[in-house]
């Protein structure tokens, strides 16, 4: 018939009836699941870093590659993540180590570096316009045809990339790109973001909702520029006016 406890545990800590309601779903799951239902379900389901959910999206997202084609240290790598996604990368070195029983890890240390450093992140291109296509393509097999320009998105791609890596992870995070066609409307680039620092690479950046003011801003300038008003040069004093 089953119970309901009070939830008595504090913030950032678990109570025995956490254990107790955890033991209660692993046994209706034992029930219904065979033990290779449940570690596939495991996989598609566990949280990896930032955004990633399953061995799918962790493999792309790390490795540029799908589960098929992972090394075994990948694989080893993977498994390490899962106990603290947000581990720093000599932590999830060890625990590699631990897991493939070697005596000489010394390898891991520099694939988990890079595995989980800003580098890989910003190298890795899942597409020309990954996040373009998501909105675009709707159901399997669609095809549809855009304005983009093939050279104008690459070239997006190419400043955004440095740029953010001219700021550094810890000013911008991540970044998008659209460009216009003034006389006619259409839309030559469309650059969603690139991963970089991001802890949310798949978020269409240019598809999200930011502040109107922001979004004023260079037609502002522009027009203070163009009635002479400011030059390129100008520095303004951007602090509160109370």
């Amino acid at each position: 018939a089953g119970f309901l406890a009070p939830d008595l545990a504090a913030p950032g800590q678990r109570h025995f009836w956490d254990k107790i309601r955890q033991m209660r779903a692993a046994w209706a799951l034992e029930s219904r699941w065979s033990k290779d239902q449940i570690l596939e379900a495991y996989l598609n389901l566990a949280g990896f870093r930032g955004e990633a959910q399953g061995i799918g999206a962790a493999a792309l997202g790390l490795f540029g590659k799908t589960p098929d084609a992972l090394a075994r240290d990948d694989a080893l790598l993977l498994a390490a993540l899962l106990p603290d996604p947000q581990a720093d990368a000599g932590t999830v070195a060890r625990r590699a180590c631990a897991v493939s029983h070697e005596q000489d890890c010394g390898r891991f240390a520099g694939e988990a570096a890079s595995m989980l450093g800003p580098a890989r992140s910003l190298a890795l291109d899942p597409g020309l316009a990954p996040h373009l296509s998501d909105r675009l393509l709707t159901k399997p097999g669609l095809k549809v045809t855009t304005t983009l320009d093939r050279r104008i998105q690459t070239l997006a791609i190419v400043a955004l990339k440095r740029q953010l890596q001219g700021l550094g992870g810890a000013r911008a995070r991540d970044g998008a790109v659209v460009v216009v066609d003034n006389a006619s409307g259409d839309v030559l680039a469309y650059v969603g973001g690139i991963g970089g620092a991001s802890t949310a690479p798949a978020v269409d950046g240019a598809n999200s909702y930011r502040q109107a003011g922001s979004t004023l801003k260079p037609f502002l300038y522009a027009q203070a520029i163009e009635k002479g008003y400011l030059t390129p040069a100008s520095i303004l004093d951007d602090s509160p006016v109370q």
